[in-house]
């Protein structure tokens, strides 16, 4: 009862939003790469003549104001902030949340495909019931990874919260 057409994602020659996301981010990341590789050779290329006083004192208001930009940009309650500093544990800190970011993210995307035929697509109706039983059976996919993000997701929401009321009472 469900159309089967193409979506977009398998008209582009990819077999499932799992693999386009690989693809995109790889991409992403590939030209963040090239882009940060540019910036230096020509950062280097326009620094080889040495450097003077002025020159320096230059270059380094240039970069307390990209800082003071980027901060005022970012957010400094952000949790990305940490890389703008040079503590390994504050970089630490941001790479192990930007790396539950993306597992939340990719366990939403690999939930969004869209094949009724698969008995693990989230696309479905928990419940089956068929005509000649007088039961129904629920089929919902709830596992301990849905439990887990939710509790990431609820725990970092209230956590701000719940701290400050515990400072108010104490």
């Amino acid at each position: 009862c469900y159309p089967t057409e193409e979506t977009n994602i398998q008209k582009s020659n990819f077999s499932s939003y799992e693999e386009f996301s690989w693809v995109f981010f790889v991409s992403v990341i590939g030209f963040a790469i090239m882009i940060y590789l540019t910036s230096y050779a020509l950062d280097k290329y326009k620094h080889q003549s040495k450097p003077t006083q002025s020159n320096l004192q230059r270059r380094e208001s240039m970069k307390r104001r990209a800082k003071n930009y980027t901060v005022d940009k970012m957010g400094e309650r952000s949790v990305y902030s940490f890389f703008l500093g040079k503590n390994w544990c504050g970089w630490m800190i941001a790479l192990a949340i930007l790396g539950v970011q993306l597992w939340v993210l990719f366990v939403f995307v690999i939930g969004a495909e869209q094949d009724l035929s698969d008995d693990k697509s989230d696309f479905m109706f928990t419940w089956k019931c068929f005509r000649d039983e007088e039961m129904c059976s629920n089929d919902a996919n709830l596992d301990a990874t849905g439990w887990i993000i939710f509790g990431i997701l609820m725990t970092s929401h209230l956590l701000p919260d719940i701290i400050n009321g515990t400072k108010m009472v104490v």
